[in-house]
């Protein structure tokens, strides 16, 4: 009998593949002797992802049994299911579980891990399933390294907030910038954003996302020095706690 097992950008599936923000996506069933109709479709996904619109948004071609789609343009792990003669043994007509298989899709974080979607069990990693990537996210926040990050600098500044509350910006011209919105956003969580000046002069204004609620102006370092601020995250906006008073 035929096997449900896909590829997805003709990579297998044993343990996930990783795919490109906002890129074409094209999963084939890799074995089309005698599959007969093939059924493929999202059925879980992180909180930030809805498995109808995903599936909704295949382009299936029953011939090739190939579909394809685009991926979110934001971290998130997708599960599809792969089923081949309906689900059920054509000599019996009674359902065969070996004609059906589940596999993960994932568009990585920051960090390179993976998120996790709901009821993923093996998807992400054959032999240990979703522990492997909860045990590597636990490793990381010992660490303390998950906690540390170096902004990309840019006249938009992308904020995710899970991979941790420290951010350094390191301007280096005179262009105005905007420091986004985080997303995703971690009510609970502390933000602090470390301004470094390393321009040669008088750094650009600094846009604030609307979500930021800061008790006044904030005022640029001079060239070579550095401010900080801290904000707590109440679950809607990120409220400012405190500020250096000076250049540091």
């Amino acid at each position: 009998m035929s096997s449900p097992s896909c590829l997805v950008n003709g990579t297998a599936t044993t343990n996930g593949v990783n795919v490109t923000a906002g890129a074409t996506v094209t999963i084939a069933l890799a074995d089309l002797g005698g599959a007969g109709p093939w059924g493929i479709s999202c059925v879980g996904t992180d909180e930030g992802q809805v498995a109808a619109t995903i599936t909704a948004s295949l382009s299936i071609n029953q011939s090739a049994k190939t579909a394809t789609f685009t991926a979110p343009t934001v971290p998130c792990t997708l599960r599809f299911l792969s089923t081949v003669q309906g689900g059920n043994n054509p000599a019996t007509g009674q359902p065969d579980a070996s004609l059906s298989t589940t596999f993960g899709v994932f568009v990585l974080l920051a960090n390179g891990r993976r998120l996790v979607a709901t009821n993923q069990t093996y998807e992400s990693n054959a032999s240990f399933g979703w522990v492997k990537d909860l045990n590597d996210a636990i490793r990381g926040a010992q660490s303390g390294v998950a906690g540390y990050n170096i902004a990309t600098y840019g006249v938009s500044i992308a904020i995710d907030q899970s991979l941790g509350d420290i951010f350094v910006i390191t301007v280096t011209d005179a262009v105005a910038f905007t420091i986004a919105n985080p997303s995703p956003s971690v009510r609970g969580q502390h933000l602090l954003f470390d301004i470094v000046n390393s321009s040669g002069g008088a750094m650009g204004a600094i846009t604030w996302g609307a979500s930021y609620k800061l008790a006044g102006a904030f005022t640029n370092p001079a060239n070579g020095k550095r401010r900080t601020i801290l904000f707590y995250n109440n679950g809607s906006s990120l409220i400012e706690v405190s500020r250096a008073a000076a250049d540091i």
